[in-house]
């Protein structure tokens, strides 16, 4: 069983599956991987996807989509009052609790009187989940998944969404959001992400769909996504294109034809104009200037042919597209980054494909789009992608997202009584019932989110619990002091006076701001000492804020057991006295370090003050011999002299150098040598010292084995000590937000299970229908065709004559009644064509089983002649012929008597009695045929022995004698090939000694005699 990740599309509906292989999309019954999301009712029955859409126009009230938009939604709410118009010509209703409803027309009852059905927009989502669920179900899909919702759904519109995914039975694991499943998609599979935050890639998404637009600033690191920012508009997307598209070609045709729009009654009429303007914008995007558009008997039965200017239709929709150029302008600007800092700009959503869209953001962007991700799936497979990662199935990368949560949160509270009258003293107990019941009528139980008003704000009744682009999920704590019941009140909002102003580009969800209201009872009245009070909020994992928990804080004094521990002052003495002798150990060792340390220093600073010493008397002699320089020729000698000795004594220095060298070096190699020796008695001694803890600690270990042991045998003493304790109560809390309580979830699963088993009842006996009126078809065609042999022209007539009154109560009186009469109806009708089918296939089945007999009783036969089976005896084989020759004379009898009977007459014998005899003689002969072959004497044994062993003495001599014939052939094919070798080479030598005798140019013939009677008598020598 998979994991689903599912797409919940305003149009489209898409499916994913987690795969060990990967993520897969799945096909639907049309292998289509999109879904259409269109539900309606025909009579009883449920249509869905492409079903429900081909016959909207025909069943046009019956028949709605678009699920999405008003998912959730009241009737009154403005959101839903602006779209209103954009939904088609359909009757939606405001329900009793204010939600929006659809009566849809829900066949006949018993009565014949029409039957009608109202369901919420909760139980209209429901209806396209179950579409959803059985597309995934064909492929190995479970019941456990993650759905996706708009970034600009309120909190009542996700438990809306939840609950009706969980009354088809889904276990919802988790709700992302569209944006978060889309940066999944693009950055889960990504290996060459940076790794630390600072070289983070940022990009944004642009999902333009068909009911909303939402740009989404995120960044990637390898281990880690965080959206930066979100901006949305629902005024923007491809049903608003084709709204005013539909207006300008009305328009067109109220120019052109006389035609209003206002005189088109007809729905059907409408829907079929709709449809064709959504048809002509899809073709415009594609086309490079012109489309043709028609429209067949759009009213009083006049047809429409225009052709639509693709120029015309950019210059309608550029206002939407810069609606939506500035929805992306302004997620960048919340974002805090620069335009040049975004690396891609990735569009997706079916309305990204629109020309003029691509053009206008591409300009804005200054480079080139990118459309990596498939714009109509990747949201299904960011949610495939979620469950892989909280499955524990799948091993997935770890990566960390933080998504943000899009409204900022409110939480305001007050008393629900005053707490100034528990001051006042004297009062009899009447008046302190009625002040109790005043406070417990203040407290109301119904459940409507109605019945509250909303609190007054001010700067002391209220808080920014959760701000603008928090990281989501979140927990929240407020303690209050409080000495009465007080209520709470959780809103969508951001006050200026909160510290914070109103965005500039925020969007409450609806008119209705209110999230949930949580009365919170048993507080203990005592103005003097009011209660501490701890509350507990949660954004949780479906991204539905919730109240957690409402606990008073109480501290109290309690006596708490100690256990008595005996001291034990001779370990304790033993353990200073240890560390005292290892300190003054390293102390030691610390000053014979440094003592060496010192006098390798000394050492190394008069080497470099004698080398100072003798720079110095070198620049001295210098200086003299400039001073002393004169012209005369004496001085020069002079100076030579003197240079001669000077270099003697620089050899003598020199020579003095290299022997303090040697002996410098000398002493670092001893130096050296000596740290060696040290570094290895203190390697010693750590290894001593580290063997004396262990051996410590392993004598520690069995002295406190032995004083467990002793504890043990001794009852342990304990004492009482006051400890201050903090203990949480928890209080009773009214709460009423927009959840759906058991009681009702319970009477939504009823009603689905109703309507599911009204289908099924519906299926099954269109199926009946079907198989009755195929039947007929078939029983017809045949009978003229391959059973025409097999039935006499009597009963042919008047088989078909009962066929055409069948064919005629079909489509008349029989056209709606039960599965049962339909399956009389079938019934009856086989008992007339099961026995001509019968023989049909009898006549096809005899001759080969026949065919098979006379085979199998020719191989018995020859069986008996082959050496194999010549160890049976002679009543054996007189037992098988005996079988073989009754078996031939069966067959040949029963051949002959059906040979004498009519194809429309009772057959002699049926092909499974043919079986049947056949095995019964294959089986006798089986067990003769099977019979091993008795054991031979000790003297044939024998005999058969010594035949074996000649035979084989003459097979081994054949086998040397075949070996000794192949080498001799070896050794004469060896000779020949070697004498070949000879006369090969003698021609080669003869070859040569011909082109020596040969002069090779004219200066060769002119030779001395002297050097032909040398080489002659060089060819002398040789022959001797």
């Amino acid at each position: 069983m998979s994991l689903v990740g599912i797409d919940f599309g305003n149009t489209k509906g898409v499916v994913a599956l987690v795969r060990r292989k990967g993520i897969d999309v799945v096909n639907n019954e049309q292998s289509k991987r999109e879904s259409d999301s269109f539900f309606s009712f025909s009579g009883k029955q449920r249509l869905f996807g492409y079903t429900a859409k081909a016959q909207e126009v025909q069943n046009y009230e019956n028949t709605l989509t678009g699920m999405k938009s008003y998912l959730g939604l009241n009737y009154e709410d403005p959101q839903f009052q602006e779209i209103l118009p954009k939904m088609g010509w359909k009757n939606f209703i405001p329900l009793e609790s204010g939600e929006v409803g659809y009566n849809f027309d829900y066949g006949v009852n018993k009565d014949g009187e029409k039957e009608k059905i109202t369901l919420s927009s909760t139980q209209i989502g429901t209806q396209m989940f179950k579409y959803l669920q059985d597309v995934g179900k064909k492929h190995n899909a479970s019941n456990d998944c993650v759905l996706s919702y708009p970034s600009y759904y309120s909190d009542r519109r996700k438990i809306a969404l939840k609950t009706a995914a969980e009354i088809t039975g889904i276990r919802v694991l988790s709700m992302i959001s569209e944006p978060k499943a889309i940066c999944l998609t693009w950055g889960f599979p990504k290996k060459d992400l940076p790794e630390k935050a600072k070289d983070a890639e940022t990009v944004c998404f642009v999902d333009f769909g068909h009911s909303h637009i939402t740009a989404t600033v995120a960044s990637f690191t390898k281990n880690k996504i965080q959206i930066l920012a979100e901006s949305h508009s629902t005024k923007v997307g491809g049903r608003e294109i084709d709204w005013k598209f539909f207006h300008h070609v009305a328009k067109i045709i109220e120019e052109k034809f006389k035609i209003k729009l206002s005189d088109i009654q007809r729905k059907k009429s409408l829907c079929r104009f709709l449809n064709a303007v959504i048809k002509a914008k899809v073709m415009l995007s594609s086309a490079p200037k012109q489309v043709p558009f028609s429209v067949d008997c759009l009213h009083n039965d006049r047809d429409i042919f225009l052709t639509l200017q693709r120029n015309e239709y950019e210059e309608l929709i550029t206002p939407i597209i810069d609606e939506a150029i500035e929805v992306v302008k302004r997620a960048i600007k919340l974002s805090k980054k620069d335009i040049k800092e975004i690396k891609a700009m990735e569009i997706v959503g079916g309305s990204s494909r629109i020309p003029l869209f691509k053009s206008k953001l591409q300009e804005y962007y200054g480079e080139p789009l990118s459309m990596t991700l498939n714009a109509t799936e990747c949201v299904a497979r960011g949610c495939a992608y979620h469950a892989a990662i909280l499955s524990p199935l799948f091993m997935t990368k770890s990566i960390t997202f933080k998504d943000s949560n899009i409204y900022p949160i409110l939480l305001c509270w007050k008393d629900l009584a005053d707490p100034k009258s528990q001051k006042e003293e004297n009062k009899t107990a009447e008046e302190e019932e009625e002040e109790k019941v005043e406070v417990e009528l203040k407290i109301p139980e119904n459940k409507e989110m109605t019945t509250y008003e909303p609190i007054e704000l001010n700067k002391s009744n209220s808080l920014n619990l959760v701000k603008r682009n928090n990281i989501v999920p979140t927990l929240k704590e407020i303690k209050f002091t409080k000495s009465v019941p007080f209520r709470l009140q959780a809103q969508y909002g951001n006050p200026k006076f909160l510290g914070q102003e109103q965005p500039e580009f925020s969007d409450i969800p609806s008119s209705n701001t209110l999230i949930g209201t949580y009365d919170i009872k048993d507080v203990p009245m005592n103005a003097e000492k009011p209660s501490l009070i701890k509350v507990r909020f949660e954004i949780d994992n479906f991204g539905i804020f919730k109240l957690r928990s409402v606990n008073l804080s109480e501290t109290v004094m309690e006596e708490v057991k100690v256990r008595i521990k005996k001291k034990q002052p001779k370990k304790t003495e033993k353990k200073e006295t240890e560390k005292k002798e290892t300190e003054k150990k390293q102390t030691e060792q610390t000053k014979e370090n440094t003592e060496e340390n010192k006098e390798t220093e000394k050492k190394e600073e008069e080497k470099k003050e004698e080398e100072k010493k003798e720079e110095e008397k070198k620049e001295e002699e210098k200086k003299e011999t400039e001073n002393t320089e004169e012209n005369t020729e004496e001085k020069k000698e002079t100076e030579k002299t003197e240079e001669k000795k000077k270099e003697e004594e620089k050899k003598e220095e020199e020579k003095k150098e290299e022997e303090k060298k040697t002996e410098n070096k000398e002493e670092e190699k001893k130096e050296e040598e000596q740290t060696e020796e040290n570094k290895e008695t203190e390697k010693k001694e750590e290894e001593k010292e580290t063997e004396k803890k262990e051996e410590e600690k392993k004598e520690e270990k069995k002295e406190e084995k032995k004083e467990k042991e002793e504890e043990k045998e001794e009852e342990p003493q304990y004492k009482t000590k006051l400890k201050q304790v903090e203990k949480l109560r928890k209080l009773n809390t009214n709460v009423v937000d927009f959840s759906i309580p058991s009681f009702s979830m319970e009477e939504l699963i009823k009603i689905e299970y109703e309507i599911e088993v009204q289908n099924k009842i519906i299926l099954e006996k269109l199926n009946m229908k079907n198989s009755l009126e195929s039947y007929i078809y078939d029983l017809r065609n045949n009978l003229w065709t391959t059973w025409k042999p097999f039935v006499s022209e009597k009963k042919v007539n008047e088989i078909m004559g009962d066929l055409d009154k069948m064919e005629d109560w079909i489509y008349g009186d029989g056209f709606d009644v039960s599965k049962d009469e339909y399956e009389n109806r079938l019934k009856t009708l086989k008992k007339e064509g099961d026995p001509i089918q019968y023989r049909f296939e009898e006549s096809e089945k005899r001759p080969q089983l026949f065919q098979t007999i006379h085979n199998q009783v020719k191989l018995c036969l020859e069986n008996l002649k082959k050496d194999e089976f010549d160890h049976l005896e002679e009543d054996d084989t007189a037992k098988i012929e005996n079988y073989c020759k009754e078996m031939k004379d069966w067959s040949n009898k029963k051949q002959e008597q059906q040979k004498k009977k009519q194809l429309y007459e009772d057959i002699v014998i049926s092909s499974e009695e043919i079986q049947n005899k056949f095995k019964e003689f294959f089986n006798n002969c089986k067990v003769i045929f099977s019979k091993p072959r008795p054991e031979p004497k000790e003297e044939e044994k024998k005999e058969e022995e010594k035949k074996d062993e000649e035979k084989k003495d003459e097979e081994k001599k054949e086998e040397e004698k075949k070996d000794e014939e192949k080498k001799d052939e070896e050794k004469k094919d060896e000779e020949q090939k070697n004498e070949n070798k000879e006369t090969e080479k003698k021609e080669e030598e003869k070859k040569e000694t011909k082109e020596d005798k040969k002069p090779k140019n004219e200066n060769e013939k002119k030779i001395n005699t002297e050097e032909i009677n040398d080489n002659v008598d060089d060819l002398e020598v040789d022959i001797d």
